[in-house]
C-alpha cells in the first residue's frame, strides 16, 4: 500500500544525476533522464530541504559547479 502519494524532490532529483551518469547512449537511460528532468522543472516549490536538493541536482546536471581541487592556489 502507498503510505504517501506525494513525491519529494529530495528523493526524485538525485535519480536524475544517476541517470545522466549512466549509459547516455542507451534509449532507456535517456528516456528515464528526460522524464526525471521534466518532473523536476514542473514541480512547484516544496520546501527548503527538498528544493535545496533539487537545486544541487540541477546544478550538477547542468555542469554549473566547481571542484575545490581544481581551484587555483592563492
Amino acid at each position: 500500500s502507498v503510505i504517501d502519494s506525494a513525491e519529494s524532490m529530495a528523493y526524485v532529483a538525485p535519480f536524475a544525476v544517476a541517470a545522466m551518469s549512466g549509459a547516455p547512449d542507451r534509449d532507456w537511460a535517456r528516456g528515464w533522464f528526460d522524464a526525471l528532468w521534466a518532473e523536476m522543472v514542473s514541480t512547484p516549490a516544496d520546501g527548503y530541504y527538498s528544493d535545496s536538493i533539487k537545486l544541487q541536482a540541477m546544478l550538477t546536471i547542468g555542469g554549473h559547479w566547481w571542484s575545490p581541487t581544481e581551484a587555483p592556489m592563492p
